[in-house]
């Protein structure tokens, strides 16, 4: 039984000229789906329609729906002074001509 020889440079160029490019899938993460737990440490609490989702963005239950109860880490200062700056005008007094 012979072994055929075979170019490899024709082989190569029919590859190439046959190949399709593939370009690799950015990597997608799966979505987490919403637990219907309390997610304060230590309360596994179950959730219903009625509890509290928090400005931080965690549901919680009705027990730690307070921020200062589910250590909370939104940041309720900053936001209410960006309001502020943003809805008031700014005042300044009209300048005077120098004589």
């Amino acid at each position: 039984m012979s072994i055929p020889m075979f170019n490899l440079a024709s082989l190569m160029k029919k590859i190439e000229a046959n190949s399709i490019t593939v370009e690799p899938a950015p990597l997608v993460e799966p979505k987490k789906t919403p637990s219907n737990r309390c997610e304060c440490s230590g309360c596994k609490a179950k959730l219903n329609l009625a509890d509290i989702t928090c400005k931080c963005g965690a549901r919680y239950c009705s027990k730690h729906r307070y921020p200062e109860d589910h250590k909370c880490t939104f940041d309720y200062k900053a936001v209410s002074q960006a309001l502020l700056t943003a809805a008031m005008p700014k005042v300044e007094a009209a300048k005077m001509e120098r004589i």
